[in-house]
């Protein structure tokens, strides 16, 4: 399947939320497909973890909307039509504002956190000019 994974990075996450996000990441890549049926058991063995935390990281997809449960058939990738993008849209356009006000007052307090964001971007704009699609999603994700 392809799922990168490193496990927590920090002591402030747990293993749950790392799954979750190395899950994140392989949907953002296309990686794992809309309607894709998950396994906990291959995952679990695929990310050498026990299927504990698995089970947790699905559970918390399915509260993102990013997994779709269904009794005694497990969860898929959930599937996005037109008016769920536009929905999802909407939605990160208004926290982005609002994420935006914040990092302002934080950026005018500690200007070298903003080296992380303009890194950031400039790897996008080279994503977007070799036309890396995957790479620019996951970049989109990072930032």
């Amino acid at each position: 399947m392809g799922l990168v994974f490193d496990g927590p990075k920090d002591g402030a996450r747990s293993l749950a939320d790392a799954v979750a996000d190395a899950l994140v990441n392989a949907v953002a890549q296309g990686i794992l497909q809309p309607g894709q049926r998950l396994i906990e058991v291959e995952l679990a063995g695929q990310l050498n973890i026990s299927r504990v935390p698995v089970r947790e990281a699905i559970k918390i997809l399915q509260t993102q909307g990013i997994l779709k449960a269904t009794p005694n058939q497990g969860a898929r990738v959930a599937s996005f039509n037109t008016s769920d993008f536009d929905q999802v849209t909407e939605v990160r356009l208004a926290l982005e504002r609002i994420a935006a006000r914040h990092a302002m007052e934080t950026y005018k307090r500690e200007p070298r956190r903003l080296d992380f964001l303009r890194e950031n971007v400039s790897r996008m704009q080279r994503a977007s000019h070799w036309s890396d699609w995957a790479e620019l999603r996951k970049l989109d994700v990072a930032f």
